[in-house]
């Protein structure tokens, strides 16, 4: 973490003197109700998979853009994480998720983790200073935006912006069919840990800079 957020890892070490844990106990009443144990899920992404298994072709996602079984869900993830790491993605390395809801959404988010990168999830009425903030302060080189915010990211400075749901109009954007291509539908999960960061999400940012 201090090498890919050295910015992030130094407010945080300062705020919390050095020692980074997890406040919330293995053993919550939540989780005894319904049987979940962290420490069984080396990866957040178990939980599609394992239910993929037992259920693949029971409906996964349903809307207004149609609905995705188990499989097709996993499938979808799994090209996501392959077209990621291809896009050079390192371990740990944040994109930026600025999505609606739409099975893009579930499908480059499980497919992110699933290959070990880390989902920033940013609400769609972000103001762009805020924004600008977001994308500096998490290092992200890559964004996966919904088609109609894209000219929010015409001057990020990113190196690739994936468009959803709609063709790219700005430099560095690529449509999504394009940057999956035919990608494999299969992907084995990272060796993550129970304890590794699975995804990002920020405070409103009430009492000043939204933190982490």
């Amino acid at each position: 973490m201090r090498k890919i957020a050295p910015g992030f890892v130094a407010r945080y070490e300062a705020e919390v003197e050095g020692k980074i844990t997890d406040p919330v106990p293995q053993d919550t009443i939540g989780a005894r109700d319904i049987g979940f144990h962290r420490s069984q899920h080396a990866n957040c992404s178990d939980i599609l998979w394992q239910n993929g298994q037992r259920n693949p072709e029971k409906t996964a996602l349903i809307g207004p853009f149609g609905q995705l079984s188990y499989a097709d869900l996993i499938a979808m993830a799994s090209q996501w994480g392959h077209a990621f790491a291809a896009a050079g993605v390192k371990r740990a390395e944040r994109i930026v998720f600025f999505l609606d809801d739409t099975p893009t959404f579930a499908a480059a988010f499980y497919g992110a983790v699933r290959a070990g990168f880390v989902p920033v999830l940013l609400n769609t009425q972000t103001t762009p200073d805020t924004l600008a903030y977001f994308i500096a302060d998490t290092s992200a080189r890559l964004a996966v935006c919904v088609a109609s915010f894209q000219h929010l990211f015409a001057d990020a400075g990113l190196e690739t912006v994936v468009v959803a749901n709609g063709s790219p109009d700005i430099p560095h954007a690529v449509a999504t069919d394009d940057f999956i291509g035919a990608r494999p539908q299969t992907r084995n999960g990272a060796d993550t840990g129970s304890d590794d960061m699975a995804f990002w999400r920020y405070s409103s940012g009430s009492t000043g800079r939204p933190k982490v």
